[in-house]
């Protein structure tokens, strides 16, 4: 609530995705994201340079990621606070799947430079730098998600379940 004027502000509370909206968010980018390179295959090349268009498509793909990461919430999961900067997802097995997945298409892209499949002899600096990017990129992204998924598998072990002592501790003989 507003102190002045005494009426909540509608953009105070944040955005969440829970329940049904989850498929109808990745519906939707992923129209989004079809569209965008429909456009660039097809329609814009006579107009666009296709650096400029990889930058985009780029971009988008940068924009899902983070999106998804802050907006998503799983099951059980607060709404209101802010995830930790480090959490990707709500629960360590979704954090590896998605590493597992992007990790595969990072070795790809990686496979696809080595044989030639990217980049050739005549390419432009600027294709190459973009080339260069986009695997940063993926590799930034698959270490924050096998960080988030080591930290949340710590996180959910309890220290002591049973509250019984230590079988560690050493043990003192009776005097």
């Amino acid at each position: 609530m507003d102190r002045q004027t005494g009426q909540t502000n509608p953009f105070r509370k944040p955005v969440r995705i829970v329940g049904g909206w989850r498929a109808g968010f990745v519906v939707v980018c992923f129209c989004i994201l079809m569209g965008y390179l429909y456009l660039t295959e097809y329609v814009l090349p006579a107009f666009v340079d296709p650096v400029a268009a990889d930058l985009g498509s780029l971009a988008l793909a940068v924009g899902f990621w983070v999106c998804s990461a802050r907006l998503f919430r799983g099951h059980g999961e607060p709404v209101d606070p802010p995830r930790p900067w480090w959490q990707m997802t709500h629960r360590s097995p979704a954090s590896w799947f998605l590493a597992l997945v992007t990790g595969a298409t990072f070795v790809w892209g990686v496979g696809r430079v080595v044989t030639g499949g990217i980049i050739g002899p005549g390419d432009s600096l600027a294709w190459i730098l973009l080339v260069t990017l986009q695997l940063v990129i993926s590799a930034a992204l698959v270490s924050l998600l096998i960080n988030s998924a080591i930290r949340l598998s710590r996180k959910s072990v309890p220290q002591n379940p049973s509250n019984a002592p230590s079988t560690l501790a050493r043990t003192q003989p009776d005097q």
